[in-house]
């Protein structure tokens, strides 16, 4: 029997900082279309979180950041500007590095959307490889994976395991 396991934990600020600096291209390089659906969030729910800056007084942030799209990838009647959970999002990103440590290659060998973190009907989530992830996974005998994902107002982490027979 093989086993493999992965963890990994992010600060969700790296997340809203690198899309605050890269927008819309970080999120179509990193997250399947079927992620990003997941992760689209509503400020009326998340809301805004109240923390210390590093002069300890207290700032209110968002649990949610809005992108806009580059103009060259919109016309200009298109407003599609969106939400997104930082916390879904950096859930699925620290799952997308677990899943490439279990596989023994980190995230050189596969590509970010090769990894994809969707949802079953009881809202746990479920890991889908495709393409040299899935490829990768077959050849070092890895069929079974489980997968928890959790996050604090402030950090994100993933944990996978997977078992096969080689």
């Amino acid at each position: 029997m093989n086993l493999a396991t992965g963890v990994d934990l992010i600060e969700i600020e790296r997340i809203r900082d690198t899309i605050a600096r890269s927008g819309e291209s970080f999120l179509q390089r990193i997250y399947t279309a079927a992620e990003l659906e997941l992760c689209r969030g509503d400020k009326k729910i998340y809301g805004t979180r109240t923390s210390a800056d590093e002069r300890g007084e207290k700032r209110e942030k968002s649990a949610c950041i809005r992108v806009h799209p580059r103009p060259e990838e919109s016309t200009p009647t298109e407003n599609r500007s969106i939400y997104f959970s930082l916390a879904s999002l950096a859930a699925r990103f620290a799952a997308k590095e677990a899943v490439a440590k279990a596989l023994g290659c980190g995230i050189s060998q596969v590509s970010w959307q090769e990894i994809e973190i969707l949802r079953d009907d009881a809202n746990a989530p479920v890991l889908h490889l495709h393409g040299a992830a899935q490829a990768l996974a077959d050849k070092i005998g890895l069929t079974t994976w489980s997968l928890s994902l959790s996050h604090t107002e402030t950090h994100a982490i993933a944990f996978v395991a997977a078992i096969g027979e080689v």
